[in-house]
């Protein structure tokens, strides 16, 4: 199946070069259309399609069955007035992403904010990437002619998927069923520290030791005897010396321990209870129906 995709352009130098990349990518050259108006200094050409002039009245008519709705429209032909450019495209559905890529990659203008700033007054809008700027066209079944798509055009956010596009062609819409779990993990986490830090203190001690001393004393005796009770010949030179000692306290250290202290992990196991709230989708269903339109579906 084949997609008919638009993207209005603020240069008609920008639409170009998307043209270029789309050739490049591999979607036919007679695929593409560019409608264009007149830049700056230019003769007006207004209908002016890639290769091809088209300037038949007819031309823009066949035109208006891509657009969704009048204002699409009117903001196309708005901003192709100012300058600017439109680029019509069919691709394949296998060509579709890479050609929505590539037509937002050259700054393809935000549609719903150009037309809230032109009925402002307020002059050219911002291009904001990622807003809605790709038409997209209902699928057909064969090539159209002249690189226009029949039908009407479906303008879809660049936000959806391709079946939820599909979908939403058709006419069918589907509303997604969420549910939650809760996973509960581990984690590590510093709950507090045990330093230990030791420091030298002095403190004054004290202990009593006994102590001798020996000292020298002189003792004059008077004595009256005669000399031959005296062993020795009194008078001569003589010397008698006696010496005196005592003690004192001599100090040592010795370091003793006395204590030991360590830290040591001690590891175990609690059981915490974890409450959260998940959600879920419920799904209320009115049916109205009658017992004969219900037996039909």
């Amino acid at each position: 199946m084949q997609r008919t995709l638009s993207a209005l352009y603020d240069h008609r130098t920008d639409a170009m070069s998307a043209v270029d990349d789309l050739i490049a990518a591999g979607i036919s050259r007679d695929h593409i259309s560019v409608i264009s108006g007149s830049e700056p200094g230019e003769s007006g050409d207004k209908g002016t399609t890639y290769g091809t002039e088209r300037e038949e009245p007819g031309f823009w008519e066949s035109l208006a069955s891509i657009f969704s709705t009048e204002e699409e429209r009117r903001v196309h032909d708005e901003g192709i007035s100012r300058g600017g450019a439109t680029i019509v495209a069919t691709v394949d559905d296998s060509q579709l992403d890479r050609a929505i890529d590539i037509l937002e990659s050259h700054n393809a203008a935000d549609l719903e904010e150009r037309e809230r700033s032109w009925n402002a007054g307020a002059g050219d809008g911002p291009y904001r990437p990622g807003a809605p700027s790709i038409g997209m066209g209902a699928e057909t079944g064969s090539v159209p002619t002249a690189g226009v798509a029949p039908g009407r055009a479906a303008p879809q956010s660049m936000g959806r998927t391709f079946e939820e596009q599909q979908r939403a062609a058709s006419g069918e819409e589907a509303i997604p069923i969420a549910q939650e779990e809760l996973h509960v993990g581990k984690r590590d986490v510093r709950s507090g520290r045990v330093r230990v830090h030791t420091r030298v203190v002095e403190e004054p001690v004290s202990e009593d030791v006994r102590l001798r001393e020996e000292s020298v004393a002189i003792e004059r005796t008077p004595v009256d005897r005669s000399k031959g009770g005296i062993a020795r010949e009194p008078f001569q030179e003589r010397t008698i010396e006696a010496e005196e000692r005592h003690e004192e306290p001599v100090v040592s250290k010795e370091a003793r321990v006395t204590e030991e202290l360590r830290l040591r992990k001690e590891t175990g196991e609690r059981v915490e209870r974890v409450q959260d709230t998940v959600r879920h989708t419920e799904v209320d269903v009115e049916d109205d129906r009658s017992e004969t339109e219900k037996g039909r579906s």
